[in-house]
């Protein structure tokens, strides 16, 4: 069965693939692992050429919480 890749259902889907892709290269940079450095930037630039609100909310209110330390984020109950 062919996916009808032009549903809402199927951009969101393949939104959020690309969304623990990005996340993967967040985590594999914060390790040190700088290989990642080019597929974060493709991965980023895709993600904003979807122009999906729902993509941009994460983007911005869940992903900078990928940058910070566990200190970091027990302090954000405060």
């Amino acid at each position: 069965v062919l996916a009808d890749t032009s549903s809402e259902e199927y951009k969101i889907v393949k939104a959020a693939d690309r969304l623990a892709a990005y996340i993967k290269c967040l985590e594999e940079r914060r390790c040190g692992n700088t290989e990642f450095d080019k597929a974060k930037k493709s991965i980023e630039e895709d993600l904003r050429s979807r122009n999906m609100p729902a993509v941009e909310y994460f983007m911005e209110n869940f992903i900078p919480a990928f940058d910070l330390s566990l200190d970091e984020l027990e302090g954000l109950d405060d």
